[in-house]
Formats: C-alpha cells, sequence, structure tokens
C-alpha cells in the first residue's frame, strides 16, 4: 500500500503545472492577453471621454445665454366699397434676452410671409434687419416695420363684364433670427414650417427703384417689460 500511494503522488505531482505567486485573476489574464488596454494611448482615450461627458453633463444644466420671444400684431380689414378686397397687416415685437455676462453686439434679421391669391404659393411680404445691443443679464426689444398686403377674391366684375383672377396676398406667418457676425445664436419661426422658406421665398411685388423702405427700430428695456408690455 505505502509503495502504491507514493507511486501515485509522484504521478500527481509530475502532472501539475508550476505556478508563481498567487493565480491571476480573470481581469489581469485580459489584460495580458491584450496589452493594448493598458496602453498610454488607451487610458488618454478614457480620460478625455470622461472629460467629454461631463462637459456635456454641465452645459446641459446652464441656461441658454440668448432667449428670444417674439409677439405679433395682426390686422384683416374687409375693404367697406366693394366687400371682395381685404387688407391684411403684421408687425413684430422682438424681445431678445442675454443671459451672459458679455455686452453683446447682435443683428435681427425678420421676414414676413404671405400666400399668393392667385398661385397659392408662399410669397414674402416683407423683410429687414437691424442691430441690437443688448447689456449682461439684460433684455432689449426691436420693432418690425410693419407688413401690409392687400388680398381680393376671383369676382365677376359687371361693368367689364369680365371674370376677374384673384389677386394680391394673404399673410400667413414670419420668422426671426438673432445673429453674432455670421452665426445664428436663435431663431423663431410661426409656422414652424416657413423655416424652410427663409431666404427662399420670392416678393410678392417688386420695390420700385430707388425706393427706401421705413427702418425698424431697436430700444433696450429692463428685464420687467419682457413679462408686460405697455
Amino acid at each position: 500500500m505505502d509503495v502504491a500511494q507514493t507511486s501515485d503522488q509522484k504521478l500527481q505531482t509530475r502532472n501539475q503545472k508550476p505556478t508563481s505567486g498567487r493565480a491571476l485573476s480573470s481581469e489581469s489574464q485580459f489584460a495580458k492577453n491584450n496589452p493594448t488596454v493598458n496602453s498610454p494611448l488607451t487610458k488618454m482615450l478614457a480620460l478625455g471621454a470622461a472629460a467629454f461627458g461631463l462637459c456635456a453633463s454641465l452645459n446641459a444644466e446652464e441656461p441658454a445665454a440668448i432667449l428670444l420671444r417674439v409677439e405679433q400684431a395682426n390686422k384683416s380689414d374687409m375693404n367697406a366699397k366693394d366687400r371682395i378686397s381685404r387688407t391684411h397687416s403684421r408687425k413684430l415685437h422682438i424681445f431678445v434676452t442675454n443671459n451672459s455676462s458679455n455686452l453683446l453686439d447682435l443683428k435681427v434679421k425678420f421676414e414676413v410671409f404671405g400666400r399668393s391669391m392667385l398661385t397659392h404659393e408662399i410669397v414674402k411680404i416683407n423683410e429687414g434687419e437691424m442691430p441690437l445691443q443688448v447689456k449682461p443679464h439684460s433684455a432689449a426689444y426691436a420693432d418690425s416695420i410693419e407688413a401690409k398686403s392687400t388680398s381680393s377674391e376671383q369676382h365677376w366684375d359687371a361693368k367689364a363684364k369680365k371674370m376677374i383672377e384673384p389677386s394680391g396676398a394673404t399673410i400667413i406667418g414670419a420668422g426671426v433670427q438673432v445673429l453674432q457676425g455670421a452665426q445664428v445664436l436663435t431663431e423663431w419661426y410661426d409656422p414652424e414650417s416657413l423655416k424652410e422658406k427663409w431666404g427662399k421665398a420670392q416678393p410678392l411685388v417688386a420695390a420700385k427703384p430707388g425706393t427706401a423702405p421705413a427702418k425698424p427700430t431697436a430700444t433696450p428695456v429692463k428685464p420687467k417689460s419682457m413679462l408686460a408690455r405697455e
């Protein structure tokens, strides 16, 4: 029995693989088989990704530096004489709030859109731009020039004894962009679909040569006036 046990112990000892120190963990074994895991480049990329995620989280919590609010004054009056044509008008009151600590020299652009009575295409009734300086943690507003258009439906002219085609355009919406240099900081469209027509819609009537449009106004205001306008 002693001889058999001694033979078995020698056989087991011969089959065992030599090890030095503690057995490698699964993580250490993975790192050993993949030497690029602990390389300096990999560590730098991991730190960069973590820093980017932190910055994105901080930026998501910060309030927007520029806020834009637009009020619209609309009118549509029937022509009392013919009861066929209507006169439409729209004026934009544009409020810009600067939540940053910097004095901002901005540019405000606006476009007023209409729909042609004849072609039913979207046309540009009016457009303009104005400079606007907004102090830190303050607000300012800019008034657009009033856009006007006249629309007339198809009707029978008894005097001419013929059918008169529709003419003019109705006003359907507007858009505003606030820029710093060439960069658009914020924008507003009503309805939102008019964004696709910004800068592309053709004017309803070409301006007469030598005719200067009225200049829009830009005025600094206190933050209170953002809540209520007199």
